[in-house]
Order: structure tokens, then sequence, then C-alpha cells
């Protein structure tokens, strides 16, 4: 039922609002003044299209108010109720954007929206009413009462097979009617390749197969036994060889060491005997380490000294020669002193030599810091290596006589080195410094000449000085010319080549020792290894004819592998074509299934199509027969009903009880009656939980009295078939007819073209 309609700037509306009641509802007004509006809107607010929006013919924009401006956006709001309960639907459509929010609402409950889509679905399911149902059932259009008669037949029964969802089993039982075509074609090709397969098919020669590869399988099974025992007499033989082989290589090995040895104790022979023909010392008296200890305490050390005293007196000849230069510059110092008054203008130059002077003097002090570090270091070392007994302080490696002798002998040296330098360095300061204290001297004199007499005095003391330490140095040269002599030196160094030599003697022999010692373990070791080649050999020969024998069943295996390769290929072949048949035969089986149920599914449908018809023209003739009577109050035409056949025939009986066709034999206003009582039927049949009915312009083709009549059986009578009935019209006469609401639409009364709504009391 719909309770009430709310509509805002709708077409020619402003805004309207229209309650509706149970029973006959009105709507009347001249052409053009905005009834039909009513009931698009009410067609909108549920469903969210009209059929001229389907159909293309307008657009949504077009159901915006115009005049006497254009609004903006336009609203409907439907209350209806459904299964006794009331709800209420709202569309909001705005121009240039379509239908931007839909509402559903039951009581202050949103149940949907704000999404179009979502919206319909709901009210669909809530009404159990879709769009063309309610647009061809429900809702009769403007002149449209007899919209299904005036369908071609053809047409007339698709459209009303669609509206009860035939079309779907329609199309259901031509896709089966053509799938079951298929599988008839697919069953006929498959049982037909079946039997060419089982014909092509060679039993006898599949087993024959069967049993040949079987028998291959047992001689490759043998033969692999063989090979196995072949492999582990072969790995033995290998594990055998591989033993001697070692053996060998061992035997080779050692047999060169001997000959090495051999070789070596000759040479040593012929070296020792070499040296004692040049060795003059009782070599029976002697041994390598004391012959060592009379190298270090006889001869080293010795030369050692003299080398020292030989580097001495070349050092002491040095200094008395600096010293010379020292007296000669002292004696210029001192006959120059008498100029240096005269030279008083040179002051500049004498101080710029000072500073170089003074320079040079910080340099060597600087170098000769470092020379007594280094020199206090090489006399730790030597105090460390005099006192060490097992391990080089230096080195760290394990110290002998004759590696302490070496060190030490280094150290010494560079001990000598550094107080050589030193010495030098002193010197070098000395004089540099005599330099620079006879230049200050000079600048002393240049700036006081008052104290000439005082530094010339000076002058001939350091003269006195050196005069001393010449006489020092010359006493000390004659003392170290008498102590060394060449002739000791050449004594000492024969006596050290003749003690090398009797260490280079004990040293052959020991390592002649050690050599015989290693050759009689090699023979012994020789004598243990238990080689014999012609073993070695027997065992070769045995493994080749082993390889040989493995290599002849390998062969074998290769080529029974091969037959029997061939062999299962073929058999994979016929297990193929035997697989092959069998799933045909079950897709044979399942299509003959399938060929059976598409028969019976092309059948059932049929029958249910028919049913569906049958039930749809037998509850429809019923209402229609109930109806009739109520619809047309005469005598011409006692009965109505609906034959279906090839077409859906609206008939009507005449007094002579025969059935004539409501499409060719009937005038204007029983076509009219028929018309009413079909769509009255079909809206029970097709509708029957909204119970309600729309006409739009019922009275087309009536005349005065038909339409009194109309109005009177409306208002009396098919209240009892509908809960609701809408009326739209122009005719002031079916006024007679309401039972719930009338309202007057009109435009005359306005200046602004805008509809006017006026609710009229019964």
């Amino acid at each position: 039922m719909i309770e009430r309609v709310r509509i805002r700037n709708w077409k020619s509306h402003k805004e309207s609002e229209l309650e509706f009641d149970n029973g006959v509802n009105v709507l009347v007004g001249e052409m053009g003044s905005g009834k039909s509006s009513i009931l698009e809107a009410i067609v909108f607010g549920l469903f969210g299209k009209t059929s001229a929006i389907k159909e293309r013919k307008i657009g949504l924009d077009d159901l915006i108010r115009r005049s006497p401006n254009k609004a903006k956006e336009a609203s409907v709001e439907v209350k209806f109720k459904a299964d006794e309960k009331s709800y209420r639907v709202k569309r909001v459509v705005k121009r240039d954007k379509g239908t931007t929010e839909a509402k559903l609402y039951r009581k202050d409950e949103l149940l949907a929206g704000p999404q179009t889509r979502e919206v319909t679905e709901k009210v669909v399911k809530l009404l159990d009413l879709d769009f063309d149902l309610f647009t061809q059932v429900v809702y009769s259009e403007q002149n449209k009462l007899d919209f299904f008669l005036n369908l071609p037949p053809r047409k007339r029964k698709d459209r009303i097979d669609q509206l009860l969802n035939m079309d779907r089993f329609e199309k259901a039982r031509s896709n089966a009617v053509t799938l079951s075509n298929r599988i008839k074609d697919r069953y006929r090709d498959k049982k037909k390749t079946v039997n060419e397969l089982k014909e092509d098919f060679d039993q006898e020669k599949y087993e024959e197969l069967e049993e040949d590869i079987k028998s291959l399988e047992r001689k490759l099974e043998n033969i692999e036994e063989k090979r196995g025992r072949g492999k582990d007499e072969k790995q033995e033989l290998e594990d055998m060889i591989e033993e001697l082989e070692d053996k060998k290589d061992k035997h080779e090995k050692h047999e060169r060491k001997r000959t090495k040895f051999k070789t070596r104790i000759e040479d040593l022979g012929k070296k020792l005997s070499e040296l004692e023909d040049e060795i003059s010392l009782c070599l029976e008296e002697l041994s390598s380490e004391k012959i060592e200890e009379m190298l270090e305490t006889e001869v080293s050390e010795k030369l050692d000294q003299l080398e020292e005293s030989k580097e001495e007196i070349q050092e002491l000849e040095k200094n008395i020669s600096r010293l010379k230069e020292r007296k000669k510059r002292l004696d210029e110092a001192v006959e120059e002193l008498s100029e240096k008054k005269e030279k008083a203008e040179k002051l500049g130059e004498v101080e710029e030599k000072v500073d170089e002077i003074t320079e040079k003097v910080e340099e060597r002090k600087e170098k000769r810091s470092e020379a007594n570090a280094d020199l206090g270091n090489i006399e730790d070392a030597i105090k460390e290596l005099s006192q060490a007994s097992e391990e080089c302080p230096t080195c760290g490696k394990e110290l002998d006589e004759e590696h302490r002798v070496k060190i030490l002998k280094k150290k010494k040296k560079r001990k000598g080195e550094l107080e050589k330098e030193i010495e030098e360095l002193d010197e070098e300061i000395e004089s540099l410094e005599d330099d620079l204290e006879g230049l200050n001297e000079k600048k002393e004199e240049l700036l006081q000449y008052k104290n000439l007499e005082e530094e010339l005095d000076e002058k001939k003391k350091d003269l006195e000085k050196v005069n001393e330490k010449l006489g020092s140095k010359k006493e000390k040269l004659d003392d170290l010319k008498n102590k060394f002599s060449d002739e000791k030196e050449e004594e000492l160094k024969r006596r050290k080549e003749e003690l090398e030599k009797g260490l280079k003697y004990f040293k052959k022999d020991k390592k002649l020792k050690e050599i015989k010692e290693e050759l009689e373990k090699v023979n012994k070791e020789l004598e243990e290894l238990d080689f014999d080649e012609e073993t070695l050999e027997e065992l070769k020969e045995k493994l080749s004819s082993t390889k040989e024998k493995l290599g002849v069943l390998k062969n074998k295996k290769e080529s029974k592998k091969e037959v029997l390769e061939e062999k299962r290929k073929r058999l994979e072949e016929f297990e193929s074509k035997k697989e092959r048949i069998g799933k045909l035969e079950e897709e044979v089986e399942k299509y003959d299934v399938l060929r059976d149920f598409g028969a019976r599914f092309k059948r059932a449908i049929t029958e249910t199509q028919k049913e569906m018809r049958s039930r749809f023209v037998n509850r429809s003739n019923k209402v229609m027969q109930d109806v009739w009577a109520t619809v047309y109050p005469y005598d011409d035409y006692s009965s109505i009903r609906l034959e279906a056949g090839d077409d859906y025939v609206l008939q009507l009986k005449d007094d002579r009880g025969s059935w004539v066709s409501v499409d060719e034999e009937v005038s204007g206003g029983e076509r009219h009656s028929a018309a009413l009582a079909l769509r009255i039927a079909l809206s029970i049949v097709l509708a029957p939980g909204f119970g309600v009915l729309i006409l739009d312009e019922p009275t087309h083709n009536l005349d005065e009295r038909a339409i009194q009549d109309l109005a009177e059986t409306l208002r009396t009578n098919v209240v009892e078939f509908v809960d609701q009935l809408f009326l739209v019209t122009h005719d002031g006469e079916l006024e007679a007819a309401v039972t719930g609401s009338l309202y007057n639409l009109s435009k005359k009364d306005t200046s602004h073209g805008l509809t006017k709504v006026e609710e009229d009391s019964l």
C-alpha cells in the first residue's frame, strides 16, 4: 500500500504532498495539470527510474522543475507499507549529476543507502516486485489499459512469459536442445573411435611382448650379478696393485737415496783426505769444540785487538793533523788581533758568522747526543751477550759460542765506529766552538777596544793548551805503533786459516758419519718393504683380463637394454592404446548418461513451462471469472477466459455459449471491460502481496453511461479484489468512485505554470 507521496521541484510541482488510504484514490484534473507526474514519482521513488527514462526518451534532468526558474535539484519521498510495516524511501536528483542520494528508512532507522542500487534492491525484496512487473502489471500507464490486447500475438505471449520469468525456461530449454545435440554428436564420434581402436589392438602381440620383456629383465639381472662380482674382483685387484705401486714408489725413492748417500760418502771421503794432507795440526788431540775455542781465544780476540789498535793509530793521526791545523789557526788569530781595531766597521759580518757557526755547533751536538745514546745501547748489548748463556738477547736465536763471538765482534766494531764518530764530533764541535769563540772575541774586540790585550793573552793560553794536547797525542801514537806490527797480523791470520781448516775437517767428518747412519736406515727399510716386481705384473695382467670381461658384460647389457627399451616403448604404445580405449569407453558411457539426462531435462523444462502456463491461466481465469460480473454487469457475455496455445487469447462467452476472441468480435466498451478484468487478474496473480492497482486515464473509448457504470463498479466492487486503487483521470464523473482520497490538480489558477494540488473532502 502507498501511504504518502511528497515531491519537491518534481516536473511541474514545486512542493506537493499527497496522502492515500485503502480503497479507491482519485487524482482528477485537466490534461497537463501534473496528475501523471504523481504516479511517475511513485515509480521513481520505489525503483529509481521511470519507463520514459528506461526507454531513454528523457533524462534525469528532465524530471527537475524548469519553470518559472530552473531548480538545482528535485526530491521524491514515498511512504509505503509491506508486511504490515511502514517504510519510507527518499531519492534526490541533482541537475547535471543524476541521482546523488537514495535512502530507505523504517521509522527513523536507516535500512539502506546512500547507494541507489542498494536501496532499489532492498525495496524490490520488501515488495517482492521489480520495476518491470510493477510498470506492466500494477501500473497501467495513460490510455494503456488494453496494452496486452494491443500487442501482436507472438509479442503478447513473449511479454506475458517474460512476466512469468518463462523466458529463462525457454532459454534453458533452447540451450538444453543445443547441448543435447552436441552430446549426441560426441557420443557417436567417441563410440566410432573406440570401435576403430579395438579393431586395431592385437591382444596376442601385446601378451607376447609382455613375456619378452620379462625374459629380457631376467637376463639383465643375471648379467648385472656377474658384473657385480667382476667389479668386486676388479676393486680387490686395484687395491692390491695400488698397495704394490705404493711399495714400488717407496722402493725407488729409497734406491735413489741410497745411491745419493753412497756418492756423498765417496765425495766426503776424498775431501777429508785432502784436508788431512793440508793440515799440520795434530787432529787426534783436537775436536771441533776445542778448535772453535782456540779460534776465539788465540786468534779472533788478538786480531780484533790489532784491528782496533790499527784504527786507533789512524784516528790519532787524524787528531794530530786537526790539532796542527788548530794551532796554525791560533797563530794566525794572534797575528790578526792587532789588525782588528782597524776593522770595527765590519761588525755586521762578524755577527752573521757567529750565528752561522752557532747553528752548526747545535747541529753537531745533536748528532753527538744520538751517537752517545747508540753507544750506550751497544755497551749494554755487549754486556748482555757476555753474560747470556742460552738465548741471544739481540735476535732471540739459540746462543752457541760461534754465534756469541760473531755478534760480539759486530757490536765491538760498531762501538769503535761510534766512539770514533763521537770523538770526531767532539773535535769538530771543539773546532767550531773555537771558531765561534774567536769570532765572539773578534766581536768583543771590535766593540770594546780596551779588552784586546786581554783577549790576546787568552789566545796565547789556548795556543799553549793545543801544544800540550798535540804532544800528548804524539806520545800515545808512538806507544801504539810500538805495540802494532804487520808481522804479528800475518802470523795471526795464518794461525786462523789453519784452525778453520781443522774445524772444516771435523764438520765434514761429522757429516760423513751422519750420512752413513742414514744409509744404514735406508738399507733396512728396503729389506722391510718386501717388494716383488713379478707379483705386480701378474696382478696387472689379471686386472686387464677382469676389465675385458666386464667390458664384454657391459656390451651385452647395453645390447639387451636397447632391445628391452625398444620392446618397452612398443608395450607403452599398446598400453597407451589400451588406456585410451578404457578412457574413451568411460567417456562413451558418460555421454550415454548425459544424452539420456539431456533428453529428460529438455522434457522436464517443456513440462514445467506447460505447467506454469496452465497454473497461470487457471488462476487468472478464476480471478477474471470472479471479477467479470462486477466490471461487466450485462447479459451479452456471461464469462471471460484466457486461452493459452501458441498465443494468449482473451475470450468472452456469448449468449449462445460460444467463446469469441476479444481481439475480433466485441465492441469497444466490452473490450475495455475485458482489459480491466485482465489487468485486475494480472495484478492479483503476479503481484499478490502488493494489493495495488494504478489506472491512468482508464476511460478511453467509453461513453458517458459506461464511465458512470465504471465509477460505480470501481467504488463498490473492485475494492473486493485489490486493497488500493489509484485512478488518474480528467473526467469528473469518476470522482463518484472515490472511497479513499480525492485530489484536484490544476494549473489555470497559477501564474507561474506550477501544479496546484487540492484535497477534496468526500
